[in-house]
């Protein structure tokens, strides 16, 4: 029997920035592929505003998925 890992998709959004979606999605593109550990690390020593609010964002999607869907922090990656 071949064990295949669990694809969930889990989700956040932030409203009411104030900051352009282009910033936030500059800051987005550096932290896509790696480890949530690791993207929240890099989102710290960031000197741009917005990666405050990503940051904030991915602390938001990974309780959700540690909460409704009974995934570790440790295994999650970012996608999009």
């Amino acid at each position: 029997m071949n064990w295949e890992p669990r694809t969930v998709r889990v989700s956040a959004t932030a409203k009411y920035l104030r900051s352009s979606t282009k910033k936030a999605n500059l800051v987005v593109e550096a932290i896509k592929g790696r480890p949530v550990e690791e993207a929240a690390a890099l989102l710290k020593l960031m000197p741009q505003h917005a990666a405050n609010d990503v940051l904030a964002v991915l602390k938001s999607a990974t309780a959700n998925a540690e909460n409704n869907h009974n995934l570790s922090a440790e295994d999650l990656i970012i996608v999009d």
